[in-house]
């Protein structure tokens, strides 16, 4: 029986005009872990990474585009060695503290000092320093020319430095209790359901429109997918087999999903991702 990978969607018109809860599948690892730490992958992370912590732009997987985020401009000197930002005004931490180019810089160092951090491998790649303007641009210096190591740069989630500062071992370090610049705030956790609640700090909170979403661990598709037959379910991605006759037939005019084209295969899942984070996020919610 062929898989279709998808985005799944239940009765999508009330989740984007009434509802104040959204409930969604992030994973079908098992129990979760109260891991918010943005580096690490799986469970927990999957909503550190865009709700809680933000990144200087979003590059949509799916379309190319760089969409300004935590950072609002950017610039290439003449010979391509620099590429200087300009960060948003007016961005706060969670907990109320400002955001600047102290944040920026910091991690960036933070990740050159810890290489398990440096997943994308800029500092491998050829970027050489990074370093403060003045708070609201920040310079990065390359060793060589690589007009391409901006996805890198731009991906990476902004950690706050009055908190990461005095860790002993970021790489260890499991953010039980996260600040980020996001639109979500940790609310309560299980190892099998927790919530993040909308960021009163928010820098865009008139455009994220739920105010709180809820995320149960699954330990398969098979469960994940029956809580979507039954409706327990808003908003999900998973393999789900023979999607139009057990899925959509049962409620056409609720049901849907999208799949970009090409995709049919678990590699798939981030494009798809991406491409949907930033269709959502002009009705719904803002991940990134």
């Amino acid at each position: 029986m062929k898989k279709i990978l998808l985005f799944v969607v239940i009765s999508i018109l009330s989740v984007f005009s009434f509802a104040s809860t959204l409930s969604m599948i992030m994973d079908v690892t098992g129990p979760f872990s109260r891991n918010f730490n943005p580096y690490f992958s799986g469970g927990s992370n999957f909503s550190a990474r865009g709700f809680i912590y933000e990144t200087l732009f979003y590059i949509n997987g799916y379309t190319g585009e760089v969409v300004p985020w935590l950072a609002t401009d950017y610039e290439w000197s003449d010979d391509y060695l620099e590429l200087e930002v300009t960060l948003r005004e007016n961005v706060k931490w969670s907990d109320g503290e400002n955001f600047n180019a102290d944040d920026v810089v910091f991690t960036f160092n933070m990740i050159k000092s810890y290489p398990a951090l440096d997943t994308g491998g800029m500092w491998k790649k050829g970027l050489k320093e990074v370093t403060k303007v003045d708070n609201q641009h920040v310079k990065f210096v390359l060793s060589q020319v690589d007009t391409l190591i901006y996805t890198d740069i731009f991906s990476v989630y902004i950690v706050p430095e009055h908190i990461w500062l005095n860790l002993s071992d970021p790489t260890t370090y499991t953010a039980e209790n996260p600040i980020g610049t996001g639109a979500y705030l940790l609310g309560q956790f299980t190892s099998q359901v927790y919530t993040l609640e909308k960021n009163p700090n928010y820098w865009q909170k008139e455009n994220v429109k739920v105010d709180t979403i809820r995320i149960p661990a699954f330990t398969g598709n098979d469960a994940a997918q029956l809580a979507l037959m039954n409706k327990e379910i808003d908003w999900g991605t998973l393999f789900f087999p023979n999607i139009e006759n057990i899925f959509i037939k049962a409620d056409p005019e609720n049901r849907g999903y999208w799949l970009p084209e090409g995709t049919q295969s678990y590699s798939s899942l981030t494009l798809m991702m991406k491409g949907l984070k930033m269709r959502i996020s002009e009705k719904l919610l803002l991940w990134v």
